[in-house]
């Protein structure tokens, strides 16, 4: 995991490069976090994990769980499941 957001509104996470990280890489855990701009970050290879969540088995290298935040100009490349 490279970026775990809990319970927090109104974060910038910006112009990241995340490599062969395990689980979901960027991460809005619970989906009552809003408003947080994700913007200009680039994850390449992410690996599935069988000792994190039982979801981090097919990950996805943005996880998304409320649409209520910025996605901008991400992108993603290389992950054993997922992308978005």
């Amino acid at each position: 995991r490279a970026v775990t957001i809990h319970g927090v509104h109104y974060l910038t996470v910006e112009k990241n490069v995340i490599f062969n990280a395990m689980g979901h890489n960027i991460f809005i855990e619970d989906g009552i976090e809003t408003e947080n701009r994700i913007l200009h970050n680039l994850v390449i290879s992410t690996k599935r994990s069988w000792s994190l969540l039982n979801s981090d088995q097919t990950p996805a290298s943005f996880w998304i769980t409320n649409p209520n935040n910025h996605w901008i100009g991400n992108h993603a490349a290389g992950s054993d499941r997922y992308g978005f």
